[in-house]
């Protein structure tokens, strides 16, 4: 069994993994954040172009969605945040969830006025079933 936990203001998330590593990252979505410019000094060049095409409120929400694919990835792979900020993980700001990402299973939950929330998990069978994720808002 392995257990992640993550909070941002006011939300905490707790993910559950049975037979598989699991990794979670919360970011509450109301809170500021300087995206652009915290992209555009440590993301992979490939996500940078892509939020620099998009218009600000897309910008921001896709920002989120790559930080917290790659708070979830550090907690699963064991790197090094910095190491994960240089990864591209632009796949997921493409199409339907889950996505595969450096060998892991993602799957992004957006709420844009609330929250969003990153799962990774390390065996794709384990993405829809053999995982219990929980979040709350204190």
């Amino acid at each position: 069994m392995n257990l992640s936990l993550s909070h941002s203001s006011n939300w905490v998330a707790i993910s559950l993994g049975i037979n598989c590593e699991i990794g979670i990252d919360i970011l509450d979505s109301s809170r500021p954040i300087k995206g652009i410019s915290i992209s555009e000094q440590y993301f992979h060049n490939h996500e940078q172009a892509l939020l620099k095409q998009l218009n600000p409120d897309q910008s921001r929400f896709s920002f989120q969605k790559l930080w917290c694919a790659k708070e979830a990835m550090k907690k699963i792979s064991g790197l090094h945040l910095s190491e994960c900020l240089a990864l591209d993980l632009s796949t997921v700001l493409k199409g339907k969830m889950p996505v595969v990402l450096d060998g892991f299973v993602a799957h992004i939950i957006q709420n844009p006025k609330a929250f969003t929330l990153g799962v990774l998990v390390n065996k794709p069978e384990n993405i829809n079933t053999g995982i219990s994720i929980e979040y709350y808002k204190l």
